[in-house]
């Protein structure tokens, strides 16, 4: 090969490293995809920015998106990081999905009572006097409000405990 043939190779090189470099630089931070999520001007934008958090997975993706479930009022940007959360198995959010069953929006309920599902193998545990708990999505907010304050004071025990969350009995009695 003459020596032309090499410095043109070369130079096609660099620019091929140049754009990877540039293409690597240009992918948002977890904060800046959090932030897009709750202050995006469209709703397109906001949950796919919800939706680039998810697929980050692993520990930085989980606070982001821990964050905009707390902070957003918007309910659709609501279900995306509940659903995310769910994918990624937090199961430190656990308390804050539990919140979010007692949602203005139903759709929103829907959304974090299947994610509680999840982290319980598809069934609410049990009280410690070992009473059912019966969640309705759209079940009056005095009924909603009472299972939701049940499985939180389950979930705080088990957390005092180290029993694990993925136990469909909960802190029933054994």
């Amino acid at each position: 090969m003459k020596t032309q043939h090499w410095v043109i190779l070369s130079i096609c090189a660099l620019i091929l490293v140049a754009l990877w470099w540039w293409q690597r630089e240009r992918k948002p931070s977890p904060e800046a995809l959090a932030a897009a999520a709750l202050s995006g001007t469209d709703m397109q934008q906001k949950i796919q920015a919800v939706s680039e958090l998810t697929l980050l997975q692993g520990r930085d993706a989980v606070a982001p998106l821990r964050k905009v479930m707390q902070e957003s009022r918007d309910p659709d940007v609501l279900e995306a990081a509940i659903n995310g959360l769910a994918k990624l198995n937090d199961t430190e959010a656990i308390p804050q999905l539990i919140d979010r069953m007692n949602h203005p929006t139903q759709s929103v309920r829907e959304r974090a009572y299947a994610a509680v599902l999840k982290f319980y193998n598809g069934k609410l545990p049990r009280t410690e006097s070992g009473e059912e708990l019966d969640y309705q999505a759209d079940d009056e907010s005095e009924a909603r409000t009472d299972v939701v304050s049940k499985l939180k004071a389950i979930n705080q025990k088990d957390k005092k405990t180290g029993a694990p969350p993925l136990s469909p009995v909960g802190s029933a009695p054994k």
